[in-house]
């Protein structure tokens, strides 16, 4: 099929699925008093309370907070601050951070702590003391008050939801008469379990809070399920409150482990055998009409640099590859692949060509251009002489083929030193010579197995029949794909609050503002859309453009999902109509999805040129304006 084919079929696919809509989540999602509108919406968890991290760097918090449009600032209003002299309890700490933050306009969300001994259901005559304290000396500063966070991490508690909700039940009470005009937020719970929803509707918590309170690290579209399974109990109950989000976000630190083992250690060893230069030019299918990539960027950007040139192919510009001058194709890192183009696969190693297949069982299915797919299986292996033992096959099953191995060692004079270890929990799949022709070889870089069999996860097929080029293949499936993920952090962050916003949450709140930078693979040390200089990461950047795509005083966004597409909608509060697309798959072409626009801008802030019916969106968001300035 010829590439102008795939673009009028990919648009009238998109034009007739623009109906599949998540227009089931109403405006009034989840309280009465939803408004149309947002109010104030962005926060930001802050450690301004605590001299150790943040306290005496509050201008710097402030600054950070202003230049990205931060109206609220959450924090923790800790015990350990609040000092008792002479039966009176005085915070110089505390009062310095609400006078400071809320004498500089910004709105305070304190996290009330644990009692001076112990849990507040263990002192209960210790905690109202602490909580009426702090209602009634906050009150000019604050209304707003978080009953602890994350009580649904709290270990070695028996029953530990029947504590917590005692404890609301106890306290509710003493905040509303301390401060008439209180409102009191739920706990926040790391994620909404249904145990725990279950648990608020058992005890009726829902008569002791004003606000329910959630976190989620969850990946930005898995928190469209949490918000509907707390709609339908809310209505399956007969309550309703507003949500807020008190914690979302994604940490920075180094993975240990990623597939990049595969790349720098097995690849370059597999491409000296075949006498290939890594001074050679190479080719990634990366096609915008299917969302076909085989690389993603972060790889590309990761493994590609040794290489002479790196050239992108769209999958009809397959069988247009000179095999000398372009002796590598990266062919698939996924198991779908797009069958139609599949001749073009096979004439590529027919004429010389090395197929690099880095990830598990490639071309398993059938991926449809309307983003479906369909099982295929392994019968089209033939064709490029590759075969693979199927741990779940009857033949595999009559010999003990280990779903799992237990052990892997190098073959040969290959070194293999952090590829070869073995992850216990995933699947694996076996290389096997059982397709292949007079003149042909495998050469097993890597075996594995138990003590019944052994068989290759990484080798190569250097093929010298009918087909004159080789294939070089791994099977393991327990290696996550590299990714960078302070990009992936800012991709992610106009998605997070788009996602809630839109299905009726009020608040969202990222965590958090500065990252510690203690331990560069520690996690809760990278949380921050800052460095811990000060200095921005990619995500400050891309929350500063989202609030000034999405400012304050915006209508709610709309959702609508068309397979991996979101997209979404708002006016500004200038009447400017702005569309924010995005994938959660690789990039691709929307065709006239959009709708008219004046211009567009990147997840990043980068104002990108009208480019007709070739708008590119990808797991980044992009802004599609309709008027105002640029």
């Amino acid at each position: 099929m010829g590439k102008d084919n795939t673009k009028q079929n990919m648009k009238y696919f998109i034009r007739k699925n623009t109906i599949i809509s998540m227009c089931f989540f109403s405006l009034t999602l989840f309280a009465q008093n939803n408004k149309a509108t947002l109010d104030s919406p962005y926060g930001m968890c802050a450690h301004i309370s605590r001299p150790a991290l943040d306290y005496y760097l509050m201008k710097e918090n402030l600054e950070a907070l202003n230049n990205a449009n931060v109206s609220w600032v959450r924090t923790d209003f800790i015990h350990e601050a609040i000092r008792d002299y002479k039966g009176t309890f005085y915070s110089p700490i505390l009062d310095s951070v609400a006078n400071y933050m809320t004498s500089n306009g910004k709105f305070l969300l304190p996290i009330l702590d644990r009692s001076f001994n112990g849990y507040g259901w263990e002192d209960t005559l210790s905690y109202n003391k602490y909580v009426r304290f702090c209602v009634e000396h906050y009150s000019p500063k604050t209304n707003y008050w978080e009953v602890m966070n994350e009580p649904d991490l709290i270990r070695n508690v028996d029953d530990m939801p029947s504590k917590y909700f005692g404890l609301l039940k106890n306290i509710y009470p003493v905040i509303k008469k301390s401060n008439p005009n209180a409102i009191v937020l739920m706990g926040s719970l790391s994620w909404l379990s249904d145990y725990w929803l279950d648990k608020i509707n058992e005890y009726q918590a829902y008569n002791y809070f004003d606000i329910v309170n959630l976190h989620s690290y969850a990946a930005p579209e898995a928190n469209i399920s949490m918000f509907k399974r707390l709609s339908d109990s809310m209505s399956k109950n007969k309550w309703n409150r507003p949500v807020w989000m008190t914690e979302m976000g994604m940490h920075t630190a180094i993975d240990t482990i990623t597939n990049e083992s595969f790349y720098s250690e097995a690849l370059p060893q597999a491409l000296e055998k075949l006498n290939i230069s890594r001074d050679c030019k190479v080719a990634i299918i990366r096609d915008y009409y299917y969302g076909y990539h085989a690389l993603s960027s972060d790889e590309v950007e990761r493994y590609c640099g040794e290489y002479k040139e790196v050239k992108y192919i769209a999958l009809d510009e397959l069988n247009a590859i000179d095999v000398v001058d372009v002796p590598v194709l990266f062919a698939s890192s996924q198991e779908m692949f797009p069958y139609q183009f599949w001749n073009n696969i096979v004439d590529y190693v027919r004429r010389g060509g090395t197929l690099v297949l880095a990830y598990s069982m490639p071309f398993y299915y059938n991926l449809k251009q309307d983003g479906t797919f369909q099982q295929v299986g392994i019968a089209n292996y033939r064709d490029i002489h590759m075969s693979v033992m199927l741990w779940w096959s009857s033949i595999a099953r009559k010999m003990n083929v280990p779903e799992k191995p237990i052990w892997a060692h190098e073959v040969g004079d290959f070194s293999l030193p952090r590829y070869k270890k073995i992850q216990k929990k995933l699947s694996a799949r076996y290389l096997t010579t059982d397709n292949l022709k007079q003149g042909d070889q495998f050469i097993s870089m890597l075996e594995a197995g138990n003590e019944d069999y052994s068989g290759s996860l990484v080798g190569i097929y250097k093929l010298d029949s009918d087909l004159k080029g080789n294939i070089i293949v791994s099977m393991r499936q327990d290696l996550p794909r590299y990714v960078n993920k302070e990009k992936e952090q800012a991709r992610r962050v106009a998605r997070e609050h788009i996602i809630a916003f839109s299905m009726g949450v009020d608040k969202v709140f990222w965590y958090n503002l500065r990252a510690l930078e203690r331990n560069s693979f520690y996690s809760e040390d990278n949380y921050g859309l800052l460095h811990s200089d000060f200095s921005p990461k990619p995500a400050y950047i891309a929350y500063k453009t989202m609030t000034q795509m999405l400012p304050d005083g915006s209508t709610r966004p709309s959702l609508d999902v068309i397979k991996d597409c979101y997209i979404s909608s708002w006016l500004r509060p200038d009447g400017v109509k702005v569309c924010g697309i995005w994938t959660t798959g690789a990039s691709r072409y929307v065709g006239d999805l959009v709708g008219e626009y004046e211009y567009a801008v990147d997840y990043m802030g980068n104002v990108m040129p009208y480019s007709g019916d070739k708008e590119i969106v990808s797991n980044g968001i992009t802004y599609f304006v309709s008027g105002g300035t640029k």
